[in-house]
């Protein structure tokens, strides 16, 4: 009874093992489309990530002159990040991309 129960506790963790590595093989393989969608998500977080890093040093300059409207109007006309457009978002993507596509 021993042996039999080691066995399948064998046969069980053999099994896991083999699940294990053709879900991480699957999820390596990627089709062209996921890795264009990957990359454009990438590149997106990327251009969020600096706006919202650019509008807390907007925010921290305007704390700056709280005392002075005017100067915290200035601050903040002068440190506000402009929103990426669609076609910024592309280009950023396009040079994630080119990782990808070149054999170097």
């Amino acid at each position: 009874m021993k042996g039999s129960a080691l066995i399948h506790s064998c046969e069980s963790t053999v099994s896991s093992q083999h699940t294990d590595i053709t879900h991480t093989k699957e999820k390596n393989m990627s089709n062209p489309y996921q890795i264009r969608t990957d990359v454009l998500a990438m590149a997106k977080e990327m251009l969020d990530r600096q706006y919202d890093t650019n509008m807390a040093l907007a925010h921290q300059a305007m704390d700056l002159y709280k005392d002075n409207a005017e100067q915290a109007l200035d601050a903040w006309k002068k440190y506000v990040p402009k929103m990426y457009t669609p076609e910024e978002l592309k280009e950023q993507a396009e040079k994630l991309y080119s990782f990808v596509t070149t054999k170097e």
